[in-house]
């Protein structure tokens, strides 16, 4: 009987000793696609992502579902998420004609920050003129090794705006003005291209030096967004100034002008 008391003590020294995690702030969540313009026939990537970041926890394990209009968005395949142990998720397909897809992973060890944990693939079967918007609900949430309940901490909208427009085929290449300009910190960087195309897009100072790559890939034909953050490929701040962003898509090649302010 004195073991056990002594025991017990024991384990609530321990136990006091233990730091004590305190929750605050809201998880984000998103399953936003690469581009949220499309053209009919185009194949989309929509990456699902839950944000840790305001949280001193990490993600361990989770019930998710994601919805869309499948009028618009033809299901073509999932890959696990790129984050570390989210990797080979349990996914449910069928109901993909239906626009559902339900998918769960654990993860003993957990991952904190930004947490990719699937990514699917819809091919763009709606007209031009429609729009879907994704649904992203999560049933059940945890963090890794104390095993909280994180659902109380997700952000109650599920709908995942902006919608994905549907456009019809660029008839055209084209470079267009970036949004906003002047800017800071991040501007978007519009293009178009009317046949699938290996493209590379940089971003050049006033002195002709290459300093940031935001795009090198083959690309299908279609209409597309990207974002310069105002930092150089190994993430250093630039300064501000005026900035040169030049795309060569096959034989097509275009410059403009922007600038960054403070």
């Amino acid at each position: 009987m004195k073991r056990l008391k002594n025991l017990f003590v024991l384990v609530s020294i321990i136990a006091l000793m233990m730091p004590l995690t305190v929750l605050s702030g809201e998880i984000k969540i998103s399953a936003l696609p690469t581009s949220n313009v499309a053209v009919v026939g185009q194949q989309i990537t929509v990456p699902v992502v839950v944000d840790l970041f305001n949280l001193p926890e990490r993600l361990g394990s989770y019930t998710a579902e994601l919805s869309w209009d499948a009028g618009i968005l033809k299901y073509v395949s999932y890959r696990g998420g790129s984050s570390e142990g989210f990797t080979n998720p349990i996914v449910n397909t069928t109901k993909t004609s239906q626009g559902k897809i339900n998918f769960a992973a654990a993860n003993p060890t957990g991952a904190g920050g930004q947490v990719n944990i699937l990514n699917v693939e819809f091919e763009v079967i709606g007209s031009a003129g429609s729009s879907s918007a994704l649904e992203l609900k999560f049933t059940a949430m945890a963090s890794a090794q104390s095993f909280i309940n994180l659902l109380p901490y997700v952000e109650t909208v599920t709908a995942v705006e902006p919608r994905l427009q549907v456009r019809e085929l660029p008839k055209e290449f084209a470079l267009l003005q970036n949004y906003p300009n002047p800017f800071n910190p991040t501007t978007k960087i519009s293009y178009q291209l009317p046949q699938g195309e290996q493209v590379s897009l940089w971003i050049f100072n006033t002195l002709g030096q290459k300093v940031r790559t935001l795009v090198n890939e083959t690309k299908a034909a279609g209409s597309y967004d990207v974002y310069w953050d105002g930092k150089d490929d190994t993430g250093k701040e630039m300064s501000v100034g005026i900035y040169i962003y030049r795309i060569q898509a096959g034989s097509f090649t275009n410059m403009k002008k922007m600038q960054l302010v403070k």
